[in-house]
C-alpha cells in the first residue's frame, strides 16, 4: 500500500489531471482497495468546494482519462454523470466510481447493497430519450394572512406584500421572505398568526420577527406570529423544516409545535438557540428531530429527550417507538445544501422524496429489493436522476407524463 504521502500526491495529481498512465494505475488499485475512502472523499469535497477542477475543464483530456479508465475496469456505461462517494465495495464499482466522477463534477455515485452478487458490468438501460422534462422544484409556497387574504410568493413582486400593523412583510431579491418590526410592535396587542406553506415541488425560507430563519421543504407549513409576544416564541409546523434559532439570552425559548398533516400534535421540540431538522411527513412512517448545532428539548405524550449535536430522535408513527441515532445529521439536512441522500434506502424511500420535489405520481409494477445510498443534486430534472438510479442496473423506469412507473 502506498504511504500517506504517496496517497496524497496521487490524490492532488488525479484532481489535477496530470497522472500518468502509471501513476493512475497505482492511484486505481489504492481506490479498489477501500483503505483510502475517507481521504479521498474528503479530499474530492474539498475540490468541488473550491472549484478547482481543472482536470474535467478540457472534454479531451477528460475522455482520454475516461477511454484509459473503462478499458482498465471492463466497465460498459451507457449514460448518467454522478458524483461519486467511493465506497469499500468490490472493484468494478470502485473503478466505476472514478470513471464517473471524471465525468462531471454535477454527479451522483450509487451502489448495490449486496453480498453475495459480483457484478463485472456497470450498464445503464436508459430512460426514453422523448421522455418529458420534468424540471426540479424552486421557491415556490402561499403566504395566507390573517384576515385570509392569500399571497402566491412565487409569482409575488419584490418587495413589501404586507402590513400588520407594526410588522412589515417583505419579498426580498433572493426570494426569501422578511418580517421585520418597524419601531415597537406595541402598536399591535395581541399578534396576528399567518401560514407559510409549500406545495409538491416548492421550497421556501423565512425570516422570522425574532431573526430566526426557517426553511421549508416540498410539502410542508409553518405558521407563526406577526412578532413574538411574551416569553416563549411558538410555531407550529407540518411536512419538513430546518430552523437557525436566534438566540435570546436564554429567556426566551423557541418552541416548534410538531403535527401530522392532519394538524394533531406529535411532539414540541424546545430550544433557546440552535440549527436543527423536524421532519414529519406522515408518508415517511415516523417523524424525526435532527440536532445540528445547541440542544433541544423534545416532549411527547410520553416522555422527554435532550439530544446532543448530531444526534436524531426518531418516533414511529404506529408503535410509538422512540430511537436515538447518531450520525444523521449530514442526510437529514442534505435537502437544504440542494441534493438527496440515500443511506440505505429502498425504492419506495427514493421515490417518495422525489414525488414531494418533482410533484410527480409513482406507480409500481415491479420493486427492487435490493437499497441504494449516495447523493443525488436536486437541481436536475427529473429525467436526469433516473437515469442516475438505473446506473445501478437494478431498477429501471418509465415515464407517461407526470406519471413515472417503476420496474426492476
Amino acid at each position: 500500500m502506498p504511504t500517506e504521502e504517496r496517497t496524497q500526491y496521487l490524490i492532488q495529481r488525479y484532481l489535477s489531471d496530470e497522472l500518468s498512465g502509471q501513476e493512475l494505475d497505482e492511484f486505481l488499485d489504492w481506490v479498489a482497495s477501500g483503505s483510502g475512502e475517507e481521504t479521498l472523499k474528503t479530499s474530492i469535497d474539498a475540490s468541488f468546494a473550491s472549484g478547482d477542477w481543472p482536470g474535467v475543464e478540457d472534454d479531451s483530456r477528460r475522455h482520454t482519462l475516461f477511454h484509459h479508465v473503462t478499458k482498465k475496469g471492463h466497465i460498459d456505461i451507457n449514460g448518467g454523470q454522478p458524483r461519486p462517494i467511493v465506497r469499500p465495495l468490490y472493484r468494478t464499482l470502485r473503478v466505476a466510481a472514478v470513471v464517473l466522477l471524471l465525468l462531471s463534477a454535477a454527479s451522483v455515485t450509487w451502489y448495490l447493497l449486496q453480498n453475495n452478487h459480483r457484478q463485472e458490468k456497470l450498464a445503464v438501460s436508459p430512460t426514453s430519450p422523448n421522455a418529458p422534462v420534468i424540471s426540479p422544484g424552486g421557491n415556490k409556497a402561499t403566504l395566507t394572512l390573517a384576515d385570509g387574504q392569500v399571497i402566491i410568493l412565487d409569482t409575488a413582486a419584490n418587495g413589501t406584500l404586507a402590513n400588520q400593523g407594526n410588522v412589515k412583510v417583505s419579498k426580498l431579491a433572493n426570494g426569501q421572505l422578511l418580517y421585520k418590526i418597524e419601531g415597537t410592535a406595541t402598536g399591535q396587542q395581541v399578534p396576528v398568526w399567518q401560514t407559510l406553506s409549500t406545495p409538491k415541488g416548492g421550497q421556501y425560507k423565512v425570516v422570522l420577527p425574532d431573526g430566526s430563519t426557517a426553511v421549508l421543504n416540498a410539502a410542508s407549513s409553518l405558521k407563526f406570529p406577526s412578532y413574538f409576544s411574551g416569553k416563549e416564541r411558538q410555531v407550529s409546523v407540518t411536512g419538513e423544516v430546518y430552523f437557525e434559532v436566534a438566540s435570546k439570552q436564554g429567556t426566551h425559548p423557541f418552541i416548534v409545535s410538531v403535527n401530522n398533516r392532519q394538524g394533531h400534535p406529535l411532539a414540541n421540540v424546545t430550544v433557546l438557540g440552535t440549527d436543527f431538522n423536524v421532519m414529519a411527513y406522515d408518508e415517511e412512517g415516523y417523524w424525526a428531530t435532527t440536532l445540528l448545532n445547541g440542544a433541544v428539548k423534545v416532549k411527547t405524550p410520553s416522555k422527554e429527550t435532550k439530544l446532543k449535536p448530531g444526534q436524531q430522535l426518531q418516533i414511529s408513527n404506529a408503535s410509538k417507538r422512540e430511537q436515538v441515532l447518531e450520525g444523521k445529521d449530514e442526510q437529514a439536512v442534505a435537502w437544504v445544501k440542494g441534493y438527496f441522500h440515500f443511506d440505505k434506502a429502498d425504492i419506495h424511500a427514493v421515490m417518495r422524496q422525489l414525488e414531494r420535489w418533482y410533484n410527480i405520481t409513482v406507480e409500481y409494477e415491479a420493486a427492487p429489493v435490493k437499497k441504494f445510498s449516495g447523493t443525488i443534486p436536486r437541481g436536475v430534472n427529473a429525467t436526469e436522476v433516473l437515469k442516475m438510479l438505473e446506473l445501478t442496473n437494478n431498477v429501471h423506469f418509465s415515464i407517461e407524463g407526470t406519471v413515472i412507473k417503476v420496474n426492476n
